[in-house]
């Protein structure tokens, strides 16, 4: 995670929470968090923990990039 708040310039606890809501967790019979993100343990260093993207984080990534795209292009018809 410390690369993770280097990279946001951000506080652990700042970032940890972050990690948190957009992963998905149960508390009770409850399932919570938006299911965007998990976290793996790295391989070759038992104390770390990778942020990966689920399948849903994916197609939310996928969705802002062509939103982005759209707005972009649309912007240069415009001028032209």
């Amino acid at each position: 995670m410390s690369d993770l708040c280097r990279g946001l310039n951000m506080g652990q606890g700042s970032v940890s929470k972050n990690v948190k809501m957009m992963s998905q967790w149960m508390e009770g019979n409850e399932l919570k968090g938006y299911g965007l993100i998990r976290t793996e343990q790295d391989l070759k260093e038992r104390r770390r923990f990778n942020v990966v993207l689920t399948p849903k984080g994916e197609k939310l990534l996928q969705d802002i990039c062509a939103s982005i795209d759209l707005l972009l292009n649309s912007d240069k018809e415009v001028k032209e």
